[in-house]
């Protein structure tokens, strides 16, 4: 298995943790202190983890990460939101869509070389037959709002995703999600102190919950961004089809539910097209000549959605 493949499913599991994280603190708190508390966790992880590195944190391509920022953070707000009114099994059917909006926008944003094969097509096809399969009887969907939010957040989440691939041209994984954490953080705490005048502090029996957000969120955001950078982004953005099996796994191991027949077969659909996907894809060239978070030195064919790439040099971070 790739590195590539192999950092998108680890950072699958990592979503998946935060995710059930999120849903805890969402019984008693609003959307934007789970948002404001992830991302105060989250920061000072990525910024060690910059450090640690050795890349720092400038950008290149501001304009770009603005657009990605926005995207990003409304795909979170709708996921988050949706999650107060949908099932845990409604909310993780509904985000396998992600893959299927990036196979439509990955090749319009980026360039034909993006755009997947008709193996990969039906390995996408085959990924969300499986979820259906494995989410099937317990589907309700009922509350149009919510499931409305969370198509959204889906349709937002693909193109942040596909904007992460364009800035892997030129910018570390490391700079993105730090910035991104911040720009977070301050747009979180400003919704806040305009709604309620002030920063809420968090029930200490949420704490855990809160911390593990953070953290989960930080590791997930770096091992995909750094996926991005190694492959092409509908192959990297299909292996998200893992979460279902992910948490099918956390929840017997962590709460000793066993998964019904219905569930394991569509955890089988599910493993079996994710791994021959990660057989027929070929790799890029810049998964062999990048390395630790350092940018793609081939970039992928864009298009007006990327910004101009001679500004590389700049050493001045900016939001």
């Amino acid at each position: 298995m790739r590195r590539g493949a192999v950092l998108a499913v680890l950072g699958t599991l990592a979503f998946t943790l935060m995710s059930a994280c999120v849903k805890h603190a969402r019984t008693e708190l609003d959307t934007l202190e789970v948002i404001l508390w992830r991302a105060g966790v989250a920061l000072p992880i990525v910024w060690a983890i910059a450090r640690v590195g050795g890349g720092g944190v400038a950008l290149a391509q501001r304009k770009l990460f603005v657009l990605r920022a926005v995207l990003g953070f409304s795909a979170m707000f709708c996921g988050f939101a949706a999650a107060r009114g949908l099932a845990v099994a409604d909310l993780a059917f509904v985000s396998r869509l992600e893959p299927v909006f990036v196979a439509g926008i990955a090749p319009l944003a980026l360039g034909a070389d993006e755009r997947p094969g008709r193996g990969l097509l039906l390995v996408l096809v085959a990924g969300l037959l499986g979820c259906g399969l494995m989410f099937g009887p317990d589907l309700q969907l009922a509350r149009t709002g919510y499931a409305a939010l969370a198509v959204a957040g889906a349709a937002l989440s693909a193109s942040a995703h596909v904007s992460i691939r364009a800035l892997s041209a030129t910018e570390r994984a490391s700079a993105i999600v730090f910035w991104f954490q911040l720009v977070t953080l301050c747009v979180a705490a400003g919704g806040l102190v305009a709604g309620t005048g002030g920063l809420p502090a968090p029930p200490p029996h949420l704490v855990p919950a809160l911390v593990g957000s953070g953290v989960f969120a930080a590791a997930g955001q770096s091992l995909m961004t750094r996926a991005y950078q190694l492959e092409k982004a509908t192959f990297i953005s299909s292996l998200g089809y893992v979460a279902p099996v992910w948490a099918l796994a956390v929840d017997a191991v962590a709460f000793g539910h066993v998964p019904a027949p219905h569930a394991l077969a569509g955890g089988v659909v599910i493993v079996v097209a994710s791994a021959a996907m990660m057989r027929r894809q070929r790799v890029l060239p810049s998964a062999v000549t990048s390395a630790g978070d350092a940018p793609c030195s081939s970039p992928p064919a864009s298009s007006s959605t990327a910004a101009p790439t001679s500004t590389a040099t700049s050493t001045r971070p900016s939001a």
